[in-house]
């Protein structure tokens, strides 16, 4: 790589692309840690619970939860990923959902920082 391709390395840029890797798969991927690392970072009362029982909590917690268990229960039902904005959901048409289900089809739980289990059934 050369400095200016470390330069437009941020995982905003997406600058490097391969035969393997299109830009919104690298994209896809980056917006798929990001929630998995929501669904870790919520606090829930129960040891194990159901990805709906969870969303439902987060649902309850604060805006951002909320925001982002209804982003997530979307994206899950109409196979579709939106962002919320001040003029409501907004479609992000390059997030590969299929890439996104392939993931996430063979992750069958995961565990939260406080060691809650939360079972990914779709």
């Amino acid at each position: 790589m050369t400095g200016s391709d470390i330069l437009k390395a941020r995982s905003t840029a997406m600058a490097v692309e391969t035969d393997q890797f299109q830009r919104d798969d690298l994209y896809t991927f980056f917006i798929t840690a990001r929630i998995i690392n929501f669904l870790k970072g919520l606090r829930l009362k129960e040891k194990t619970v159901t990805l709906q029982n969870a969303l439902s909590e987060a649902e309850q917690t604060g805006q951002r939860e909320k925001l982002g268990a209804q982003i997530l229960r979307k994206l899950l039902d109409e196979k579709r990923l939106y962002a919320a904005t001040k003029g409501g959901f907004e479609l992000l048409p390059r997030f590969r959902a299929d890439l996104f289900l392939k993931v996430w089809l063979k992750t069958k739980s995961l565990r939260t920082q406080d060691g809650t289990w939360i079972e990914l059934c779709v």
